[in-house]
């Protein structure tokens, strides 16, 4: 193989370093800008039973003083008893 052979692809091959030089050189740029598109997951906040609790009897208040009396047998039938089996054992599941 002699030099004559890749004489053509020269050009195409300083383009080329060229482009990594430069972005080498604005890497810290690039990896900013793929953070910002897939930002860091925000670690999951769960509500104590306390709060779970006023926010249930928050809603079963409203829910009663519109008439919607399914709605509230609903929340008695389902949410509260959640409530209370994850204040017992210990939170909500993970």
């Amino acid at each position: 193989m002699s030099l004559d052979q890749f004489t053509p692809y020269l050009p195409a091959a300083a383009v080329v370093a060229g482009l990594l030089l430069l972005l080498w050189g604005q890497r810290d740029r690039l990896l900013a800008a793929v953070a910002w598109l897939w930002p860091a997951p925000k670690p999951e906040t769960s509500m104590s039973p306390a709060d779970r609790f006023k926010t249930f009897y928050a809603l079963r208040t409203w829910c009663q003083g519109a008439g919607h009396a399914e709605a509230v047998e609903a929340l008695d039938a389902a949410v509260l008893p959640a409530i209370i089996r994850d204040t017992n054992e210990g939170g909500p599941p993970q």
